[in-house]
C-alpha cells in the first residue's frame, strides 16, 4: 500500500501529538483524588481514591509516551518524504539531457 503525503501536514500533524502530549503533563489529577479521599472517613474509599490517583497518573503517563512516539514516527516520515523529494529532484537535475 502507499500512502500520499504532504510533509508539512505531517509535521503539523507531529506538533499537535507533541502539543497534546505537554499539555496532558501540566493537568493536575491529584486535587480531585487528594480532595475525595477524605469524603468517607471510616471506609475503604481514601484507598481506592488513592488507588484511583496512581492508575490515572499511569494512564496519562502512557498516552503521553504514545503521543510522543506518534510525534517521532510521523516527524521521521515527513524527513524521508524531504529526503525522497530532494534525491529524485537532484536525479532529474543531474539526468544527461540533450543540449
Amino acid at each position: 500500500m502507499t500512502l500520499h503525503v504532504d510533509p508539512h501536514t505531517l509535521r503539523a500533524f507531529a506538533a499537535s501529538a507533541s502539543g497534546a502530549a505537554d499539555a496532558s503533563e501540566k493537568r493536575n489529577i491529584r486535587a480531585p483524588y487528594a480532595h475525595s479521599q477524605s469524603a468517607f472517613l471510616g471506609t475503604g474509599f481514601s484507598t481506592a481514591a488513592a488507588c484511583g490517583h496512581i492508575a490515572t497518573a499511569q494512564a496519562l503517563a502512557n498516552l503521553r509516551q504514545r503521543s510522543f512516539e506518534v510525534t517521532d514516527i510521523s516527524s521521521s516520515a515527513a524527513n524521508d518524504c524531504d529526503i525522497v523529494e530532494t534525491g529524485f529532484a537532484a536525479a532529474l537535475t543531474s539526468a544527461d539531457l540533450p543540449a
